[in-house]
């Protein structure tokens, strides 16, 4: 029975923002294994120097893409294409109606881990729309990368946070430590508030 078609563009989007945000390569590594073997596929084993080449690489792009939506003068894009044009899959008549790229392996074979990685950056670099969306976190405690709903907009009214406990957090410290919190907490006893109200 013929495999059900995967859609790889998301697949690929979801894998490499799990790989990027992992704390570490080996876990980024470990993380993209498991959700490859939940869909019935499996990579080759990384050498660590290629594994921490591309972790710092991916993160560097999805950096560079989080503050501007230009593709040029980026020799990370540049290194990716240049390999990409090394595996590039064949286009292929699909059905009756569709041609398309296949996968640059097989359902059968185990794809290079720096192939797949590329493929993946391929499939997101395609997507105008998605490039558009890439963020970063600006909560030190975070920082992870993202996809908004919005596009990018400087100054006030940007998406700067993953989530509202992230945007709480980071709020929540500039005011610890500027003594606003403080200040307000004293005003509050002083008008005669119980604490649970101003906590």
């Amino acid at each position: 029975m013929p495999r059900k078609r995967l859609r790889w563009a998301s697949i690929c989007r979801s894998l490499l923002f799990d790989f990027a945000n992992a704390p570490s390569p080996h876990e980024a590594f470990a993380s993209l294994k498991d959700n490859l073997e939940l869909r019935g596929f499996s990579i080759t084993d990384a050498d660590p120097n290629i594994l921490n080449n591309e972790y710092d690489r991916l993160r560097t792009l999805l950096s560079e893409l989080s503050s501007s939506d230009s593709l040029f003068d980026s020799e990370v894009i540049d290194h990716y294409t240049a390999h990409y044009e090394a595996v590039r899959p064949p286009i292929t008549i699909r059905d009756r109606h569709s041609i398309g790229e296949d996968l640059p392996f097989s359902n059968d074979g185990k794809p290079f881990f720096y192939d797949f990685i590329t493929y993946c950056v391929i499939k997101l670099l395609s997507d105008e729309r998605s490039i558009q969306l890439i963020h970063r976190c600006e909560n030190p405690i975070c920082n992870k990368f993202f996809l908004s709903k919005r596009a990018k907009k400087k100054g006030p009214g940007g998406i700067r946070f993953c989530s509202d406990k992230c945007r709480l957090n980071f709020h929540n410290k500039i005011r610890i430590e500027s003594g606003e919190h403080a200040a307000y907490k004293r005003r509050k006893r002083a008008e005669g508030a119980t604490e649970s109200y101003y906590g």
